[in-house]
Order: C-alpha cells, then sequence, then structure tokens
C-alpha cells in the first residue's frame, strides 16, 4: 500500500479505421449490453429450463419412448424458445472505443510501530473490432493440393472489459505483515459473425450471434514474518478464487443458394440452425507456507529453503444444444430467420423443436496438486553463487465427460495420477565487476488443462476453428539446460549471449482431424521433442553518441542523446519433433515443433528522462514462419507466415499532475497469413489502432 494519500482518474477513447464509425453487423441485444451484463433477454425460456433441469433430455414421445414430450408439448417449448430469441442481422454505425480508469489508496499510523493501508482501482473498457478474412480448403490429391471450401467471413466483435481490485495491508511490529487482496476480472465479447461461399460443393451463407461472459473473483489472504531467531523468514499464503462463463443462447443457422442465383433459403439441412446454452463455473482453494533459514560466514552466506503448497480445483461444465427440424413448404423459405421460427411455423408436422446435444458436451473435473520442495542457496566470496533445489508434485486429475442422452452409457474418463521429482541447479560466476557467466538446468512439467482432457469442442480462441481434447493426453515433461554470459556496460546498459536447449518428452500438439477436412482440431502426444537455440539481449543508453561528431554532418548533431536508448533481442531456434506414424495419420514424421518459430526478433528505441514531462517509445516485432495445424493423410502442415508489427507509445506529464497518453498499435497493419504448401488457407488484417488518454493524479 502507499505511503501517503494518492489517488489517479483517467479517461481514454480509441479510432480503429475498420471500426469506428463504420459500419459493423449487428443484432438485437439486452438493454444493457454496454456493462458487460446480460438483461435476461438471451436466458433459457422458463418453460424449458423446466423441462431440461437435472440434466433432463428432451426427447419425443415415441413408441419405443411413451414417456417422452408430445407434439403440443414441443410446440409450447419450440415456441418459447423462437419468442424469445432474435435470428437477423443488421448493419450498424459502430461507436468508438471508451476507457475509463480509476485507483485511490491511502496508509494510517497506528500507535509507533503499527501501520494500515489501502489500495483499490478499476478499470472500464468499451471496444470494437471489424475483421474480414478469406477461409480455405484443400485436400490432398495426386494432382496436388485440391481446393475444397472457400468462404469470406465477415466478424464484428464488441469487448467490454471490467477489472478492479482492492488490496488491505497492516503491518505491525516491524517484522509481520498481513495482506488481502481482492480481485474482479470481467470480461465479456459480444460477437456477430457471417460466412458466405462453398463449402462441401454447395453456396451456404452461415450466421453467428454469441454473448460470452466469463469472469474470475479471487480473495488472496497473505503473510510475511520476520521470526526473532536465526534471521528466519516465514511466508504463506491462502487462495480462494471462483471462475466462471456463461454463454446465453449462441444462435447459429445457415441458408443455402441452391440455385446459386445470389438467392439464399431457408435450409432444413441437419445442420440448418441451432441454438446453444453454455455454462462453467471452476473453484480453486491453495495455500502455501515458504521458509527460508539463513546463514552467514566470513566469505559468504548460505540459505536453506523449504516449502510446501497445495492447490484443489473443482469444475462443472455444461452445455445445451436445441435446434428446429422438419419441414416449411412456399415462400416461406425465402423469409428472414425472424419470420421462418415463428409460433405458425412451428408445431406437429412442421418445425419441431429437438434437442440436438452432443454427447460429448457437459463434463466435471477435478484436480489435486500437493507439492513440496527443498533449497539451498550459496554465496561465496562474491564471486560464486549456486542455487539448487528438489520439487515433489503430486497431481491427481481427472475429467468425466457423460452423455445426457445415453445416462446408462459409460463416461468417458480422462485421467491423470502421477508424482514427478523436478530437480534445479544455477550456478553463476561473477568473475569480474561488469561480467558474469550464468548455467542452469531445470525440469518442469506442462500439464493439460481441463478441456483438453475432455472429448467435448471448444473453439479455439486463435484460430477460430473447432478444437477436440482428448482424455488419452498426458502430461509433458520437459529438460531445460542453459548457459548465459552477461556484461554491464554500466547499471542499466546490458549485453548477453545465450545458448539453451530443451527436451519435451510427450508434448503436445495440434493437428487436423483424421477425416483430413482440416475443419476440426484435435489434440495429441508426440513422443518427444527437442528445441535448441541462441538468444542475444541488448540495452544501452545512448549518451555516448554526443562524442561523435560526424553526426553534424547528418544534421544530428543538435540532439542530446544522454536519455534516449535502444534494446533488441533476438532468437535463433531450431526444433525437431519425433511422431508415431504407428499411431498417428500425419503427414510429416520429421519436422519443426508445432507452434515454434526458427527466430523471434524485439526491437525498442525510446526516450525515457526522470527529469523531462515527456517520453516514448517505438516497439517493433517479427517472427519466423511457424506450423500452426500439422497436417494428416497426405496433407501439408499449416504455416503462419512472418509479418511485422510495430507500435509506439507517447506519454507526457502536465499541468499540476495531468497526464496524457497516446498508443499506436499495429501501425504496418500487415497481412496475416496462414499456407498450406504454396495455397493460401485464411487471410486477415489485424487493423489499425490509435487509442488517447488523459488522466489526474492526486
Amino acid at each position: 500500500f502507499p505511503e501517503t494519500f494518492t489517488a489517479k482518474f483517467g479517461i481514454s477513447g480509441a479510432y480503429n479505421p475498420n471500426a469506428t464509425f463504420e459500419q459493423g453487423l449487428a443484432y438485437d441485444g439486452g438493454g444493457r449490453d454496454w456493462t458487460g451484463y446480460d438483461d435476461g433477454s438471451r436466458d433459457l425460456p422458463a418453460v424449458l429450463a423446466d423441462a431440461t433441469a437435472d440434466g433432463m433430455f428432451l426427447r419425443p414421445r415415441s413408441f419405443t419412448n411413451p414417456s417422452g414430450l408430445s407434439p403440443d408439448e414441443l410446440e409450447v417449448l419450440g415456441e418459447a424458445l423462437a419468442e424469445n430469441s432474435t435470428y437477423n442481422l443488421f448493419d450498424e454505425r459502430l461507436d468508438p472505443n471508451l476507457g475509463v480508469s480509476g485507483a485511490l489508496g491511502n496508509s494510517f499510523s497506528i500507535g509507533e510501530r503499527h501501520r494500515f493501508g489501502f489500495l483499490g482501482a478499476f478499470s472500464y473498457g468499451n471496444k470494437w473490432s471489424n475483421l474480414s478474412e478469406i477461409r480455405n480448403t484443400f485436400k490432398a490429391s495426386d494432382a496436388g493440393l485440391q481446393r475444397g471450401d472457400s468462404v469470406s467471413v465477415r466478424r464484428t466483435v464488441q469487448n467490454i472489459d471490467f477489472s478492479g481490485f482492492l488490496n488491505l495491508g497492516y503491518e505491525f511490529s516491524d517484522a509481520h505483515k498481513l495482506s488481502l487482496n481482492t480481485m474482479l476480472l470481467r470480461q465479456t465479447e459480444n460477437e456477430a459473425k457471417q460466412t458466405e461461399g462453398l463449402e462441401d460443393s454447395q453456396i451456404v451463407q452461415r450466421t453467428e450471434l454469441q454473448w460470452l461472459e466469463s469472469d474470475l473473483f479471487s480473495n488472496q489472504f497473505l503473510g510475511e514474518h520476520q521470526l526473532p531467531f536465526q534471521d528466519i523468514k516465514l511466508d504463506w499464503q491462502y487462495t480462494d478464487a471462483k471462475a466462471t462463463r456463461s454463454e446465453p443462447n449462441t444462435r447459429s443457422y445457415r441458408r443455402d443458394d441452391d440455385d446459386e442465383d445470389g438467392v439464399f433459403v431457408y435450409s432444413t439441412r441437419a445442420d440448418s440452425n441451432s441454438q446453444t446454452f453454455g455454462d462453467l463455473e471452476d473453484n480453486l482453494t491453495s495455500w502455501g507456507l515458504n521458509v527460508s533459514v539463513p546463514f552467514t560466514f566470513s566469505n559468504g552466506e548460505f540459505s536453506l529453503l523449504a516449502g510446501i503448497n497445495d492447490i484443489d480445483r473443482n469444475r462443472e461444465a455444461s452445455i445445451r444444444t436445441f435446434s428446429f427440424s422438419g419441414r416449411i413448404f412456399g415462400d416461406v423459405v425465402l423469409l428472414p430467420q425472424d419470420e421462418v421460427l415463428v409460433p405458425d411455423n412451428i408445431g406437429n408436422r412442421r418445425l419441431q423443436l429437438r434437442e440436438s446435444t452432443q454427447p460429448t458436451d457437459n463434463y466435471t473435473a477435478s484436480q489435486n496438486i500437493d507439492s513440496r520442495y527443498l533449497g539451498v542457496d550459496f554465496g561465496w566470496n562474491d564471486k560464486f553463487r549456486v542455487s539448487a533445489g528438489l520439487r515433489e508434485e503430486s497431481n491427481l486429475q481427472e475429467v468425466v465427460t457423460a452423455d445426457l442422452s445415453n445416462p446408462n452409457a459409460p463416461p468417458v474418463l480422462g485421467t491423470i495420477d502421477q508424482t514427478d521429482r523436478l530437480p534445479s541447479l544455477a550456478l553463476t560466476w561473477l568473475y569480474s565487476e561488469a561480467a558474469q557467466l550464468r548455467f542452469g538446468y531445470a525440469e518442469s512439467l506442462s500439464r493439460p488443462d481441463f478441456r483438453e482432457l475432455s472429448p467435448a469442442p471448444f473453439i479455439d480462441p486463435v484460430l477460430d476453428i473447432i478444437t477436440v481434447g482428448n482424455p488419452a493426453l498426458e502430461t509433458t515433461n520437459i529438460k531445460n539446460y542453459d548457459v548465459r554470459w552477461e556484461y554491464y556496460f554500466s547499471p542499466s546498459d546490458t549485453l548477453s549471449l545465450a545458448a539453451f536447449y530443451k527436451e519435451f518428452d510427450k508434448p503436445i500438439e495440434k493437428t487436423f482431424s483424421s477425416g483430413g477436412s482440416a475443419k476440426i482440431v484435435v489434440l495429441q502426444n508426440a513422443i518427444a521433442a527437442e528445441v535448441f537455440g541462441v538468444e542475444l539481449d541488448f540495452h544501452r543508453e545512448l549518451g555516448f553518441m554526443n562524442n561523435y561528431r560526424w553526426l553534424d554532418k547528418i544534421k544530428l548533431g543538435d540532439i542530446n542523446w544522454e536519455h534516449f536508448y535502444i534494446a533488441a533481442n533476438y532468437s535463433r531456434i531450431e526444433s525437431t519433433v519425433d511422431i508415431d506414424t504407428a499411431l498417428t495419420t500425419q503427414t510429416n514424421a520429421e519436422r519443426a515443433l508445432q507452434g515454434q518459430s526458427p527466430y523471434v526478433g524485439n526491437l525498442q528505441f525510446g526516450y525515457d528522462n526522470p527529469d523531462s514531462e515527456t517520453e516514448w517509445t517505438f516497439l517493433f516485432n517479427q517472427f519466423g514462419e511457424r506450423i500452426s495445424q500439422a497436417g494428416v493423410q497426405g496433407q501439408p502442415d499449416i504455416f503462419e507466415q512472418p509479418f511485422p508489427q510495430m507500435d509506439f507509445v507517447y506519454k507526457r506529464q502536465f499541468g499540476d499532475g495531468w497526464s496524457l497518453g497516446v498508443k499506436l498499435k499495429n501501425i504496418l497493419d500487415a497481412e496475416v497469413e496462414f499456407k498450406q504448401g504454396n495455397e493460401v488457407t485464411r487471410r486477415y488484417e489485424k487493423g489499425r489502432e490509435a487509442s488517447f488518454g488523459i488522466s489526474r493524479s492526486f
């Protein structure tokens, strides 16, 4: 918490040339969508919620199911769902992005040795983006890649973010501190998407309307204590957190251009329409205790370290999907979706509500990670330092996927039950006042997430494609080796050169579905992988350039370079992965690791003067071609192509506590492109953005 009273409030706006004041896709939502909270207009109708409560599956009455719902009952439920939903898209002018933030804190002395303080902050943002892209799929053939689907996608996305935190702290006896951190992170995404083009040799138009609320609320209690004997330091924490995800009434429907005349009509095919209601709740509790016991001797210092930690997580994830099936006749097929799904068209021998929830759509999960560690930290003669430790983690993780439509069917289990011992060792040799060598070895883990252990499908947020988990996934074990040389021109100017090597046992990768359609990504363990490379890192203030008189000749001699700086890092990386060809249909048994770029470079140039009212920075990033999805059944891998990205940040102090900030994002606006062989599978532009903010500190 702050030593004295502090307060800061700010407001910001942003202009995106592709979105701000431009026409975007929209639909009728709720009256308080701007807050990020649905007002209930997307809720499952009460009669339908009652009919499907406690996991009851919606079944029509039949000879084999005499207890099912009658046609009249299904008609009532279908009309309720249709009347509670809107389906049509329209164009709407998009507003500028808006943000508001604030912070407030203070501290107070209580007697001579006690102090209480607090710090609270909040942030709200409402942001729009308009995206257009091209997507193609290809199939392998003797003649090479043959085009399958080819569609254009138009997406308008509204992101409404809210975050807030409150920190309370209490210090007493100069050796003890207690803290409480409360945090809320909330993100809402409102998306309208329309896809149009060739799918499975047919001209199709697909529409999707999605509202997605996600939030995380946590309370963390912490303590730091300096014990009066042997200078023992002890710290502890207890955390209780809850994450939720709500997806009320995602509407997806298709319309077909059967005559290829530009007229799209209501589709009666199996995937013609769906309405999905999803809920997820994830609860976590954790606690930990760490102890440090220092010792000193004539030539150095020595510390013993120990700690224990426990994490418990539980999750319930539920998806219920409904659709209308049946026939409609005459000119009704030409009507907009809102006028097709009306009571007159819903009923027996017309459109009838049915539940199309998939067997993999509902799962429960639990995880317990119990860990403990021992370590030593040894410094000798101000020249050498050795840190070593051993951490043991016991992980019991289980995901149970149940079929609501067949409650007697055995559930699909994804289970990981293993104990790992993870050693680490770090050696540092400070061989001069300006340079040192570091050597390191550590073992680490990468565990599958809950949804990756369930066959339940989810949308990959980066690829925007259906991804299916795998209950047979195993934990990835990683061995890390590195050596680094560091040289310090000054306390702030550095140059370092590093070499690293990593061994992966059973790395998890994204591949196409075995059907080769490239419309679904599945997760699989490879046998092993290796990554090795070098990294150069550099930071230097440019005051030395004031001594170069030749700069006068290019009209730069009048600049005082003292507070300008340049920073850069570059990594060159080689990777290989070992695939079990007997267990997979992947095309390439030898290739780079999925997602690993052969190089990554960053460059930063800026001005930072503590005595000045102005500071600014240019940032540039470039990465090398990397595998986005591994190909199967003769299809080449899909590679994300390199593209440059440059940003600019400017800040100016003025007046009494006022500050102006400017951010220019993605100045170059280069195309994002994915290629399969020489063919483009996906292409889009992220779009530029200019944001402006003003704040006042007190």
